[in-house]
């Protein structure tokens, strides 16, 4: 009989640094296009497997010297590579040696999926996708912070996530009951996009537990992320030095305009080009300087995570922004 220790044990011989369980009872009242049930019917447990991003994928992006550490180590190969083959061993073992059935869902971002009609009535619209971060707060790994970025006590916003949904009853974890988020709202402060809207806080009660975080505008963190700021995208300041962006003025959607609006520069910008031919879709320029790399300093500063280098703080300079 397969148990909840069992499949933590093989996820963690396989690499994985964070593995936790929710039931999927956890997920009453979710809204029907993110609730895992939409997915597999026959679901009773949610596994949630982390895997930490390298702190020194950011380093490069820091000191404004070396980007394409974080989107490649950090991100795309990270969420799309690395971390899903420990998610897809980890389904293997269970159906392999249990008989029960396997999902392993990939992340995506729930604010840009194209929702279509229902395949047949009562069902769920194409497609379905749970929210990974508050899934990964049901598994009782941790916390939403304030900019809605997951953290754990180990590695604060330093982690990807992946989710595994089975029909097996396994046994759930507690939820986490400490507290890693201050409120510093530094994460606000320092986002280039100005993506973090706190005077749109979203309420949301997980696990009877309410969590308050910002609301993100996610045209702005789009043009944020792929570094459409002459402030914050040395390449782009090279080949528009007379552009200027301004982000609180910016009302584009994600996908549709601010992505293509991103991409219509690439011929100008060899970077760009040269980013997208290795990792689609996965510029990371902004290297998450606000709501993750902010964050973290922060967190590790005040002693709120687990984490703890010899080189002492991450933050040693202070940070650039061009003008």
């Amino acid at each position: 009989m397969i148990s909840a220790q069992k499949v933590k044990e093989f996820a963690r011989s396989r690499g994985a640094d964070l593995v936790g369980i929710g039931n999927i009872e956890r997920w009453e009242g979710a809204p029907e296009q993110m609730h895992p049930a939409n997915i597999f019917p026959d679901a009773r447990s949610v596994i949630v497997i982390g895997s930490r991003i390298p702190r020194g994928c950011y380093r490069g992006i820091e000191e404004g010297t070396h980007f394409p550490s974080y989107p490649i180590y950090g991100y795309k190969r990270l969420n799309a590579q690395f971390r899903p083959l420990i998610t897809y061993e980890t389904a293997l073992f269970i159906e392999e040696t249990s008989g029960f059935e396997a999902v392993p869902v990939p992340p995506h971002p729930p604010e840009s999926q194209p929702w279509r009609e229902p395949v047949a009535d009562g069902r769920a619209a194409p497609d379905v996708y749970p929210h990974f971060r508050y899934a990964a707060v049901l598994a009782g790994l941790g916390e939403i912070g304030y900019s809605k970025v997951f953290l754990s006590p180990q590695f604060g916003p330093r982690q990807r996530l992946g989710m595994i949904l089975t029909d097996a009853k396994l046994d759930p974890d507690p939820l986490f009951d400490g507290q890693i988020c201050d409120g510093c709202k530094q994460c606000i402060a320092d986002c280039p996009a100005g993506a973090l809207m706190p005077e749109k806080e979203i309420h949301v009660n997980l696990g009877g537990k309410e969590t308050v975080h910002a609301d993100i505008h996610c045209g702005r963190c789009h043009l944020g992320h792929w570094g459409a700021t002459n402030e914050n995208s040395p390449f782009v300041a090279k080949a528009f030095p007379g552009m200027r962006m301004r982000m609180a003025e910016q009302d584009m959607a994600w996908g549709a305009e601010a992505g293509s609006f991103v991409r219509a520069l690439f011929p100008y910008v060899p970077y760009y080009e040269m980013m997208w031919k290795q990792v689609p879709g996965f510029l990371a320029t902004c290297g998450a300087r606000g709501c993750i790399r902010t964050c973290m300093d922060h967190l590790e500063r005040e002693g709120r995570i687990g984490a703890a280098f010899n080189t002492g703080a991450f933050r040693k300079r202070r940070q650039w922004l061009l003008p």
